[in-house]
């Protein structure tokens, strides 16, 4: 999932992050949530 957002600023890789897919206007009508949780567990190959 692509689509995120941090919930706290200034963290780095321990600030909480939201990945979810909007499927609002698509067949199922919803907000998929993907992961909560720190940035450390999120495979990035700019970071990690």
């Amino acid at each position: 999932m692509e689509a995120h957002c941090k919930i706290a600023e200034g963290g780095g890789r321990l600030s909480p992050r939201v990945y979810f897919h909007d499927d609002t206007k698509g067949a199922t009508g919803l907000v998929h949530v993907g992961f909560i949780g720190p940035h450390r567990y999120v495979r990035n190959a700019s970071t990690n």
